[in-house]
């Protein structure tokens, strides 16, 4: 949302509720750093219907088919996120192919141009966070957002979303406060040794270069030593 303010771009924000566990504290998060949004209820994950992510499988499948879907309703561009190293095969719904058949698709079924996207394709997490703080975002502002896939916690430090975050916050020095210390999870436990086994074959197709070595670069500035 603020990206695209700074480039003067009629943006509107939209939230969907899909039954996620975080929801409360991802609409809260939204609400308190007074992104205006417009909440659409879409309870497709049920208890009953036995596909509510866990802690251990946070993938949903089709998701970002959904927003887009939903979203072409609202507007003829849409924004999803999907990072560098992240637009890979194993991402179904993040890679370029996804994009390229959401945007024929939408366009079919609402019988007008639309485009399905994502603005940062050559951006790291980390350096999005270089971004706001550049665009005068605060610290204190941007630890008020949440990416955490746990129920509860602000920031449980142990799923591979307080993981990511963490990399891109302490690579531009900000310090955030876990349950857990990112570092010493054991998502990152096991993350470390594929980034080592991509840097040392020099396979990225699934853990990009970019992604394997800030993650080592945050490693360093807590002693972590793979």
């Amino acid at each position: 949302y603020r990206w695209a303010q700074a480039q003067d771009r009629d943006v509107m924000g939209i939230w969907m509720d899909i039954g996620q566990p975080y929801r409360h504290k991802e609409l809260a998060a939204v609400q308190g750093l007074g992104v205006p949004v417009r909440v659409i209820p879409c309870g497709v994950l049920r208890e009953e219907w036995n596909n509510v992510p866990t802690p251990e499988n946070q993938i949903i499948p089709g998701r970002n088919g959904l927003m887009a879907h939903i979203g072409s309703m609202y507007g003829d561009e849409v924004w999803l996120v999907a990072l560098l190293g992240e637009q890979h095969a194993y991402m179904v719904d993040k890679n370029q192919a996804f994009f390229d058949s959401a945007s024929k698709y939408c366009s079919q079924i609402f019988g007008t141009p639309k485009l399905v996207k994502t603005p940062f394709a050559d951006r790291t997490k980390a350096d999005i966070v270089r971004w706001a703080l550049s665009a005068g975002i605060t610290p204190e502002v941007m630890s008020r957002s949440v990416t955490c896939y746990d129920a509860e916690k602000q920031r449980c430090g142990r799923c591979s979303a307080c993981g990511k975050r963490w990399i891109a916050m302490v690579l531009n020095g900000i310090h955030e406060g876990h349950d857990t210390n990112p570092w010493e999870s054991d998502w990152m436990r096991g993350y470390i040794p594929k980034i080592m086994e991509a840097l040392k074959t020099g396979t990225h197709d699934h853990y990009s270069k970019d992604r394997c070595e800030e993650t080592l670069a945050a490693l360093k500035l807590v002693g972590v030593s793979p």
